[in-house]
């Protein structure tokens, strides 16, 4: 991600799998980018595209689907993803089916957006007629976020509503005296494009700053793992995979591994840890003048 896309508020769409979160962000972005297909679990990794919606730019990003009870094997990772999305975000969509009803699914998916904190806008799609729109209002009202807003992606029905809503919830977060924006970027080095896509990112009220890894995971000495070094992974290759392709290792499950093992900020380099302590105090600053 450039610095500058890292830049704009993220708009992050949460729900189970199926329920259409891959159709609102193909109709929103204006193009058939995420995969929509009728098998549950189809979308698993996350998906981001920058969006303008009434002169107001904004990051959307579509997570993949979560089940409660579920033979996926990808589950707990795409919870971990969607609970890193969401602790990213300036808005969190949580999605449902009118279609369908409610399940088990929606609520633990509710109670995980709860836990974020954020601005949220709840809305049933494919509510694509009178009866199932009013199927929705009576049955979504469970999740305790209210009324949902009845959409439909597929047909285009009450989608600009949502956006009108994501707008007015974006400016709510515009950064400003008394709420300041940080942005931590990977490969923050002098003379990379990241160090000068991070300068173009002006205000007094937003810091951008990062560490000089070419990716986070090496922020962790590799020592918690039990090696000496990191390895090397060959030029033009991707570096998580080729990572785990030298230690043997299926990417989805070593970076749990990895985070489970780091104890103390000893355990971290201190370029990351310094970074982020960086961003915290810029933040944590309740006003220009304090």
């Amino acid at each position: 991600m450039s610095a500058s896309s890292a830049s704009l508020p993220r708009v992050v769409i949460v729900g189970r799998p199926n329920v259409g979160k891959s159709s609102l962000f193909n109709r929103v972005v204006g193009h058939r980018q995420a995969i929509v297909e009728d098998e549950p679990g189809t979308t698993r990794d996350r998906l981001e595209a920058d969006v303008e919606w009434l002169d107001t730019r904004f990051r959307l990003v579509d997570t993949g689907g979560f089940e409660t009870i579920s033979e996926n094997v990808f589950g707990p990772l795409i919870l971990e993803q969607i609970r890193t999305a969401m602790r990213t975000a300036t808005v969190v969509v949580l999605l449902v089916d009118a279609r369908d009803g409610l399940t088990s699914s929606d609520y633990d998916i509710a109670d995980e957006v709860r836990k974020c904190r954020k601005p949220v806008i709840f809305a049933a799609n494919k509510a694509d007629n009178d009866a199932r729109e009013l199927q929705a209002l009576a049955e979504s009202t469970g999740l305790g976020f209210g009324e949902p807003l009845a959409i439909s992606a597929l047909h285009n029905v009450n989608v600009g509503v949502l956006l009108d809503d994501v707008v007015a919830m974006v400016a709510d977060f515009c950064p400003g005296p008394h709420r300041r924006l940080g942005i931590l970027v990977d490969h923050l080095v002098a003379g990379t494009k990241e160090h000068r896509l991070a300068n173009q990112v002006a205000g007094p009220h937003v810091m951008v700053t990062g560490h000089p890894f070419v990716d986070v995971w090496v922020g962790v000495w590799p020592r918690v793992m039990g090696l000496a070094e990191w390895p090397e992974v060959p030029r033009g290759m991707p570096w998580k995979e080729g990572l785990c392709g030298a230690l043997g290792t299926d990417l989805a499950g070593f970076w749990p591994r990895l985070r489970n093992k780091v104890r103390t900020y000893a355990d971290l380099r201190p370029e990351l840890v310094g970074a982020v302590e960086k961003l915290i105090d810029f933040v944590s600053v309740e006003n220009d003048e304090g």
